[in-house]
């Protein structure tokens, strides 16, 4: 959810200290490490994250993480 974020910067969005503003936000909130923080995390655990978003209507952040059916 959200104000969305512009196609040609969905993809820096998960690099550390990058945030994005839009038309409706001039100056974007927080330290830009926390979405990179969660890929490192889920990569870590041999997931995959990424970000679906539409400026103007909001965005979505999916992530997959593998099951072990073995434990």
């Amino acid at each position: 959810t959200g104000c969305g974020i512009p196609k040609e910067y969905i993809g820096k969005v998960f690099e550390k200290f990058q945030q994005v503003a839009s038309a409706q936000t001039n100056k974007p909130k927080g330290t830009g490490l926390g979405l990179p923080i969660c890929k490192e995390i889920i990569k870590h655990h041999g997931g995959d994250i990424w970000a679906e978003s539409e400026e103007g209507i909001g965005s979505r952040f999916i992530f997959l993480l593998p099951i072990d059916k073995n434990k």
